[in-house]
């Protein structure tokens, strides 16, 4: 019986220890830790991303893991910061390259014979595939992850592309008499080693695009 009660008293002085600890500034420093961890750390791991932070990734994941995380999680701050500073860094990076890859495009899409003739309503319509691309977010969201920001532009990018392109040809086609047709040449990769096979491979492009042209028809090769 003394045991238990030995026990007990201990448990209960344990148990006033943990409450005068468990300030709300206490638990607010562990939920920050937390979510930093679970959200901005845990997605530049996956993309490999932490650029020299592993010592703060690893002293903030070892603070976490411990019995009392809540005791001097403030001395965290530090490595907080430089783990969230990178997170903006690398998802504002990621926003910008993807930016400037759409304008790219735009850009060629535009400088296309014909697309001068659009009116704006065209014109928005025809680009509106590239303008789509672009995820809605901010370089601080936690959502969607990195990995997807990046994986989601790429996956999109072409097919965006391929779709403005059809767009002005659909346009241009309904602007004129000449109708524009898209031909897939199927030449990507492919490999030339002498004049000779430089020959047979325009012979080829002339016989299947030659026809067209003289039907007064503007082919967009790809």
């Amino acid at each position: 019986m003394k045991r238990n009660l030995d026990v007990l008293r201990d448990g209960l002085e344990q148990l006033g220890v943990c409450q005068a600890e468990l300030t709300p500034d206490a638990i607010d420093a562990v939920n920050q830790a937390a979510r930093t961890r679970d959200h901005e750390l845990a997605q530049l791991r996956q993309i490999e991303e932490l650029a020299g932070l592993e010592a703060d990734a690893n002293v903030l994941t070892s603070h976490l893991e411990g019995d009392r995380p809540w005791r001097e999680a403030r001395q965290l701050s530090p490595a907080l910061d430089r783990i969230r500073d990178r997170y903006v860094e690398v998802r504002r990076a990621l926003l910008n390259q993807q930016s400037v890859e759409v304008e790219a495009l735009r850009s060629q899409v535009k400088v296309r014979p014909g697309f001068e003739q659009l009116d704006a309503d065209q014109a928005y319509r025809v680009l509106r595939p590239l303008a789509d691309v672009m995820m809605e977010t901010t370089p601080e969201a936690v959502s969607p992850t990195l990995a997807e920001v990046r994986d989601r532009f790429a996956s999109r990018l072409h097919p965006a592309e391929e779709q403005a392109n059809d767009r002005l040809d659909e346009e241009l086609s309904q602007k004129t008499d000449r109708q524009v047709m898209k031909v897939e040449t199927h030449l990507r990769g492919r490999e030339v080693a002498n004049r000779e096979q430089l020959q047979a491979v325009l012979k080829e492009l002339e016989e299947r695009i030659g026809p067209l042209v003289d039907q007064g028809i503007r082919v967009r090769i790809v």
